[in-house]
């Protein structure tokens, strides 16, 4: 379980994606914005949010602003938003080095706990149509693709949006 006060994952639910070592899910902390700007540039090449944006995003939603560490680097982080009943998951991605251990679905799932634990009903989220890895990782975390979003991104792509309603819904 994810406790608020401390920013990580409560002793003894810490997930270990590798032989590497466990992953320590915690609360962004502004000395982590140079890591987090590297990995999203890294992950969206044509249309990664500034490093204004990821910090307006956690001044604005501090608790919402999750990193995953291990070893003491941050291998991932995904970032939040909140409005009404509503959470959206703003941004999520995996340093290159790092994907396919199930780290961004425990980010994912950490943020949708602390959105069910402060009442939030619903989650949605924008992805880029032709991203079948995230668009399988969403559907396995109970997402349903609600609409389409023509020209959404910079470059024009199209992106799905998907939703989750929350209600009921736990994280393992």
């Amino acid at each position: 379980m994810f406790d608020q006060k401390q920013g990580t994952i409560a002793q003894g639910s810490a997930e270990s994606p590798g032989p590497e070592g466990q992953v320590i899910v915690r609360r962004f902390t502004p000395s982590d914005l140079k890591q987090i700007t590297l990995i999203e540039d890294a992950s969206f090449p044509v249309d990664a949010f500034p490093e204004s944006e990821l910090r307006r995003l956690h001044s604005a939603y501090p608790h919402e602003f999750l990193v995953a560490e291990m070893s003491g680097n941050i291998v991932g982080y995904v970032a939040g938003s909140v409005m009404a009943d509503r959470g959206e998951i703003e941004s999520i991605a995996v340093d290159q080095g790092s994907r396919g251990r199930g780290i961004g679905a425990m980010l994912a799932k950490r943020l949708l706990e602390r959105f069910q634990q402060i009442g939030l009903r619903k989650c949605i989220l924008e992805v880029r149509t032709t991203n079948a890895v995230a668009i399988d990782l969403y559907e396995r975390l109970g997402f349903h693709i609600v609409g389409t979003r023509p020209a959404y991104y910079a470059n024009g792509s199209d992106a799905f949006l998907m939703e989750k309603t929350l209600d009921g819904w736990g994280c393992d």
